[in-house]
């Protein structure tokens, strides 16, 4: 077979073209390959690691996890308290008997797996209620996620959600602010920690007396699949799941598919039907899903006996010293430019971030175009 060579600024001759084509295939084919044997090595060396582990210990009490992790554990991981400055410890790897406590219903213990844990699960043993919903969410859906977790917490309800970005950071963000522990389910493992955006927000996670729990071994990455198989853990530890803002394919459909299958009640807030971020409610909604408007509508469905919750939307105990109290000390002067309160707090661009949508969730702090802030 005659090769011809292509001249300078042409494409091959019709008599290359056949071995140009099959080069290009194979190139094609062996990226794949590589891909899929990559992800077929994690899973298989994921089982094999969670089902060593979980046949050495059945015999109950923790166990420390079987795996070594070397310094650079990405966030502390404290199981008796906040962390404390770069002491590093490894998640706790659940006895089985300590996993059945935690689907306590018959009909939840096919969702009976190894669990790794950071912090505390003492919060479970108040009635819990997941919050979920879409990774990008309106301002309003927002605003209604971390409202409606602060008032959960401060009715003495645990919040669980998974740790995302969007409604379910924003759902760990109102329960910490009421001062309630909250409970994280990640996708992955706990050294390989996604989204990286929400590590700090982890970090406040376990030193406010709450858990990040992961059905994966440390060192396992995130990939899309499972996180069904967190979806189904949240629904799994909830006594109500609500869907705050979601889309007609959503992760949080999912949660509540889940939810209803193990006879778990699924609530749903409402929006306008022009909204496609709302789709999935209104879907839910349309299937016999409970509407609900705030918080006193999700502990009324469930028949929770709770606290009422607070009228007030501040955050409390917001000490000077503390980041939070330095931004409003410094916005109290007037409206500031983001740049501006970095320099002034001494904080990263990053965590001040972070604390600056915390504070516009609470009602404290609104944003302007331009980069700038002010109070409310």
């Amino acid at each position: 077979m005659n090769i011809l060579v292509p001249q300078t600024g042409h494409f091959p001759s019709v008599a290359g073209l056949p071995f140009f084509i099959v080069i290009c295939t194979a190139s094609l084919i062996s990226r794949f390959v590589l891909h899929f044997t990559q992800y077929a090595s994690a899973a298989i060396s994921l089982n094999f690691s969670r089902a060593a582990a979980w046949s050495a210990h059945s015999g109950g009490g923790h166990v420390a996890d079987p795996y070594s992790l070397p310094a650079a554990f990405p966030w502390s991981c404290e199981r008796g308290g906040p962390p404390q400055g770069d002491k590093v410890e490894a998640p706790v790897l659940l006895s089985p008997s300590e996993v059945s406590e935690l689907f306590l219903r018959a009909e939840r213990r096919a969702l009976q797996r190894p669990l790794w844990v950071c912090g505390s699960l003492e919060g479970l043993a108040a009635p819990a209620v997941a919050v979920v919903g879409t990774r990008a969410p309106s301002g309003a859906g927002r605003r209604l996620a971390y409202e409606t977790a602060r008032a959960l917490a401060a009715a003495g309800i645990c919040v669980v959600s998974g740790l995302a970005l969007g409604i379910d950071a924003a759902a760990h963000e109102g329960a910490l602010a009421a001062g309630g522990p909250t409970i994280g389910v990640l996708g992955g493992g706990h050294r390989r920690f996604f989204p990286r955006a929400n590590r700090g927000l982890a970090k406040r996670i376990v030193a406010g007396g709450g858990a990040v729990l992961s059905p994966f071994a440390p060192e396992h990455a995130a990939y899309p699949p499972q996180f069904l198989q967190r979806n189904a853990i949240v629904a799994a530890l909830s006594d109500g799941v609500v869907v705050v803002e979601a889309a007609a394919r959503s992760g949080a459909l999912n949660t509540a598919s889940h939810a209803a299958d193990l006879g778990i009640p699924v609530m749903a807030f409402p929006g306008d039907v022009d909204r496609p971020k709302v789709a999935g409610c209104l879907a839910l909604l349309r299937d016999g899903a409970t509407l609900v408007r705030d918080a006193r509508d999700v502990i009324e469905a469930l028949g929770i006996a709770a606290a009422p919750p607070p009228a007030s939307q501040t955050l409390p105990n917001l000490a000077l010293d503390t980041l939070d109290g330095k931004v409003l000390a410094f916005l109290r002067d007037g409206e500031t430019e983001f740049e501006a309160l970095a320099m002034r707090t001494g904080a990263g661009a990053g965590e001040l971030a972070a604390r600056l949508v915390a504070l516009e969730l609470a009602g404290l702090v609104e944003s302007r175009s331009g980069a700038r802030y002010a109070l409310t």
